[in-house]
Order: C-alpha cells, then structure tokens, then sequence
C-alpha cells in the first residue's frame, strides 16, 4: 500500500508544521491584550519564561579580579574575570573614555555572537594576523569600539562556550544544559544580568541609563535581557527576530539555527514577538538586513506587527524601531546608534 493511495503522510515536517499549525499559546498573544491589562501580562510572561529556561542560577558575590590594563588612544581597555554563580567565571573587556574622571556615563553591554567571543566586538586582530579582522569587517562586528567613542562605558562579557570561556561552543554545552533540565540560553541569560549588575554598580556609571545590544546570538542575548531585566532603558536586536510560527512554516531557514536559540516549550506559551513585547515600554531597535539567509522578511514583518501592538496601546510607538537595510547577516547601526543616544544620552 503506497502512501500517496492512502493520502498518508511520512514527512516529519508535515506532523510538525501541523502541529505548528494548531497548538494554541497558553499565554493570550500580545496583540489581544488592553493597555491595563499589558502589565499582568508581561509579568504572567516573565515568570513562564524563566520557567522554560530552567530557572535563575544562584546570586553570588563577583569577586571581580582585574587581570589586565591598557591604553587605547581615546579610552582604556581592562580585562574583568567575576563570578556569575558559584564556581562559574565570566570574562569580559570593559572600555572606559578617558575623559570620563569626573562625570558619570551610561553603561552599555555589548554582546556577541557566534564567532571568537567578546574580542569580536571591539574588533580585536588575532596573533597580528590581519586576516582575522577580515569577518570583523564584513559584519560590522566591532560595536564595542563604536560607543565607547561615542561617551559609553561599555562591557562586552564572553558568553559561555567562547572566548575564554570555550568549551564546545554552542552545541556540547546546550546539550549537557538540556539533560541537565536548564537551557544554555538561559545560563547564558543570568551571566548577562549579572554582568549588567557589575556594569551598573562601577562608580563611573549612571546606573539610571544602561542599555544593551549585540548581533545574532547577541541579538538573541540582548532581546531575553531586556525583556526580562527592565533596568535596560533601550536595546539593540541586530540580525535576531521573527515570528517563529512563520519561519516554520517556511522550514528551510531553520537549518542555519543553533541549539542556543531553543527555548524548551516556548511555543507552547508564546513567540518571540510576545517576548519582544516584554520591553514595552522602554525602548528598542531592531536591525534585520534584507538579505540575511537565516529569517524571512514575511516573518520579521508580521513579527514586529505583533510586538508592536503593546506600544501601540500604550501610546509609546515612537520607541520602536524596525530597520530593514540592505545587507545579509551584520550588525548596521544605521539607525540604531542615534536611538541608543537619544534614550542615554538625550543631551
């Protein structure tokens, strides 16, 4: 008996796309919830989220240890290793502007991607070899460097798995994370929100106007933290949204997706627009080249529709921004460095 004559379907991707199809969020969506009734649902939100992550680690004190010092021509470069939990270690550069002795600064946290980890965003050459700024270059990558020129303090932490931290990149440590029942995004999640409180706490900084931003996995990064830590005034999500409904429907775009991106069970609840709607109504931008092969323009186009509706009902549209700009998969910065500056640095 064929399975054409039995109208049978074999594919695994017609049972999932299917179930795509009719699996309703436990979480009403975003775009069905009232002006008074957004606040109950982005803390009903916040608390599942965390939930499908495996939870917060556990708070201890960092410890910070400096473990180098240099000079730069227009700011200063110090290398941070601090404890996000016990026994865990992040590593992160913190550029500082020199002329900033006397004054307090808004703190950003840069956050990468894929790649050689935080030495990506300050677009540091390898060994002297010049080819190594060569994917620097092409993505845009070095935007640590960007804003401390342009007056912030600026910590660009390792993500677990690279930089000093590497140990398998993604894929070995979310697995082991997995069976151990916590996501590398959320281990990942709770070091960045540790490392916003060491940014926040340094006495040149004005723990009132922090913000954060990153590119791919760091646009991944920065979107989780602003959406669940509301100290970050505005966020930059670079080369990193789109309703995952759409791009499964689509399916073909998802074989560039790594084990980092999964949240156990999230579509159960939600999507990442809803996630998204977690900011409002603080400030975001989100940068998506026209050509970047990992997400379709129809799901980051009714993606942020959908987020957009929890400004909209609360009358704040004017703190969101979508910047589709001609390129692939790169940080652009067109629009979304004079947002972070007129969010931080209104004068």
């Amino acid at each position: 008996m064929s399975d054409t004559s039995t109208g049978w379907r074999l594919s695994i991707r017609d049972a999932l796309q299917r179930t795509n199809d009719v699996t309703k969020p436990g979480i009403i969506p975003v775009e069905d919830v009232s002006a008074a009734d957004l606040g109950d649902w982005q803390a009903a939100l916040r608390e599942k989220l965390w939930d499908l992550l495996g939870g917060p680690g556990a708070r201890v004190e960092p410890c910070i240890r400096v473990v180098m010092e240099a000079e730069e021509d227009v700011y200063t470069r110090s290398l941070l290793h601090y404890e996000t939990e016990p026994g865990v270690v992040t590593s992160a550069w913190l550029l500082a502007p020199k002329s900033s002795a006397n004054e307090r600064l808004p703190g950003f946290l840069a956050l990468h991607g894929h790649g050689r980890g935080k030495d990506d965003v300050l677009g540091m050459v390898v060994d002297g070899d010049p080819n190594s700024y060569e994917h620097v270059r092409r993505l845009n990558y070095d935007y640590a460097v960007h804003l401390v020129r342009r007056g912030y303090v600026v910590l660009a932490p390792d993500a677990r798995g690279f930089g000093e931290r590497a140990s398998g990149g993604c894929h070995v440590p979310g697995l082991v994370s997995l069976y151990q029942g916590r996501s590398i995004a959320g281990q990942r999640l709770w070091d960045d929100m540790r490392s916003l409180d060491l940014l926040a706490t340094l006495p040149m900084v004005d723990p009132r106007r922090l913000g954060c931003g990153g590119l791919s996995e760091g646009g991944k990064r920065s979107l989780f933290l602003a959406a669940l830590d509301e100290r970050v005034q505005v966020a930059v999500v670079s080369g990193y949204f789109t309703s995952l409904r759409t791009e499964i429907a689509r399916w073909d775009r998802l074989a560039g997706w790594d084990i980092c991106n999964v949240v156990p069970g999230l579509l159960r609840w939600a999507d990442l627009p809803d996630v998204a709607a977690l900011i409002a109504p603080r400030h975001l931008t989100i940068e998506i080249g026209r050509a970047d092969p990992l997400y379709t323009l129809e799901g980051v186009v009714t993606g942020y529709a959908r987020m957009a509706s929890a400004w909209h009902a609360l009358q704040v549209a004017d703190r969101i921004d979508l910047d589709i700009f001609d390129g692939a998969h790169q940080w652009s910065g067109r629009r979304s460095y004079q947002h972070v500056d007129s969010v931080l640095r209104p004068e």
